[in-house]
């Protein structure tokens, strides 16, 4: 009798095991697609120093359609938090977009709030994407 009730206790774990061992692979394979996804955005997204060049360039529309291909996708893997970081980042390009020029000055106000939006998107999306890394941020978020 001891036997049996042995050999439910190890059916038991081992179907447990099997089950968190499918949800942790599950959830690493959701992070991996988020890592990816978050770097795919990231290489269409424009950098702030693009703000300066897109008028003497006249490619604004461009950069942002690149840009559409990938936000359908980013936000269904996106933390909240990091779609609210997106958005500002797209307030903050967008208002440099339209105020910078070649000949503005380096440090421009409005270049610098962009810079600080596409840093904290960037957080945001490593302290998501890495959380359960080493390499995570886990400071203060800086979204307003």
């Amino acid at each position: 009798m001891l036997w049996f009730f042995g050999a439910i206790g190890g059916l038991l774990i081992s179907a447990l095991s099997f089950l968190m061992g499918r949800m942790f692979a599950q959830s690493e394979a959701i992070l991996d697609e988020k890592r990816r996804i978050y770097e795919e955005f990231l290489r269409a997204c424009p950098k702030p120093n693009d703000a300066y060049a897109a008028a003497a360039e006249g490619n604004s529309d461009a950069r942002f359609e690149r840009m559409g291909e990938v936000q359908s996708v980013l936000a269904l893997y996106a933390a909240p938090n990091v779609a609210l970081a997106v958005k500002h980042y797209f307030e903050a390009f967008g208002e440099a977009d339209g105020l910078l020029t070649e000949t503005s000055p380096p440090r421009h106000p409005a270049f610098l709030k962009a810079a600080k939006a596409h840093n904290d998107l960037i957080l945001e999306m490593r302290r998501d994407a890495l959380s359960w890394s080493a390499f995570s941020y886990h400071g203060k978020s800086r979204l307003p």
